[in-house]
């Protein structure tokens, strides 16, 4: 996952820790660890910052478990595009992370767990990737301009993504279903919020932003859908001009405006 939409930040590794303790692993076994010299040095820094011993190991555990659960999404996102949600097997993601299966099920209770979050994940990363490409534009209209082509732009460099996302996902049952409304209803809440400030910038004419949003997105959604369903599929990016002149002319912009926006 992070491979896909850019790479996940990695806790700081904390320094080396050596206390006396027997803890469960998440593999749920049992280590035992013996006091060292070095263990003592880093007691003596934890106090001296005032952290206690037990502090520095409840810090290097969460990192450790971190790291596992991000690998663990790593895996199970190339599972799932490789096999499809409803073939995945733990045991599979298991062995694709190199960890256990009980190490999988102490981050995640479920299959369809991974999935919600990866769903969750990877709509948290395209808004922000659509909001950096926004910030960089002034006009109205070119901020609703660039969020639609972020959206089709990311969509078409990931297609294993884009297919978890908009084929697999919906047919994987209810509460992916209720997570791809959610989805929609944010883009498409986006994209009203850029329209109502071309509203209020008499950019165009007044109208209800929210059905065009929706309308924005869904029409998005149904260019991606063919693509991906496509035997041969072309350059997804092929069809940006048409889209952006249909749906920009379909708010009210005026032809000699959506002419002066750059070429992408």
């Amino acid at each position: 996952m992070a491979r896909v939409m850019g790479e996940i930040e990695r806790p700081g590794q904390a320094g080396h820790l050596d206390v006396p303790r027997r803890a469960s692993t998440e593999d749920g076994s049992v280590s035992s660890q013996s006091t060292s010299a070095r263990g003592t040095i880093a007691d003596q820094d934890a106090s001296a910052r005032g952290a206690t011993p037990g502090d520095e190991a409840v810090g290097l555990a969460g990192a450790r478990g971190r790291r596992r659960r991000e690998r663990i999404l790593d895996a199970a996102f190339n599972v799932f595009a490789r096999l499809g949600y409803r073939e995945a097997a733990m045991d599979e993601i298991a062995r694709q992370a190199d960890t256990s299966k009980g190490g999988v099920y102490f981050h995640f209770p479920t299959k369809e767990a991974i999935f919600l979050e990866l769903m969750e994940t990877t709509a948290d990363r395209l808004v922000a990737k659509v909001e950096r490409a926004v910030a960089e534009e002034v006009d109205p209209v070119a901020q609703a301009d660039a969020a639609l082509r972020v959206v089709l732009g990311t969509f078409a460099g990931h297609r294993s993504m884009a297919h978890l996302l908009l084929i697999d996902a919906p047919g994987a049952g209810r509460p992916f279903r209720r997570q791809i409304d959610r989805l929609h209803e944010r883009f498409a809440g986006l994209i009203a919020r850029y329209l109502d400030e071309a509203v209020g910038a008499g950019l165009i004419p007044p109208l209800d932003t929210r059905v065009a949003g929706a309308a924005w997105f869904g029409a998005l959604h149904e260019i991606v859908v063919r693509w991906l369903l496509t035997d041969q599929p072309g350059r997804l990016e092929d069809a940006y001009p048409t889209l952006r002149a249909l749906l920009l002319r379909s708010v009210g912009v005026p032809d000699e405006r959506i002419a002066s926006l750059p070429p992408r």
